[in-house]
């Protein structure tokens, strides 16, 4: 998944942010570079 190789899909990507203690929410905003 992480190479690219496999597609990462949304349940996959919650998971990951759990297990790392991560906000979704906070991951795609700060990818976005996205600010208020």
């Amino acid at each position: 998944m992480l190479d690219g190789r496999v597609n990462l899909t949304v349940d996959d990507f919650g998971m990951l942010c759990e297990a790392l203690g991560l906000s979704p929410v906070d991951v795609v905003v700060a990818a976005l570079g996205v600010t208020s």
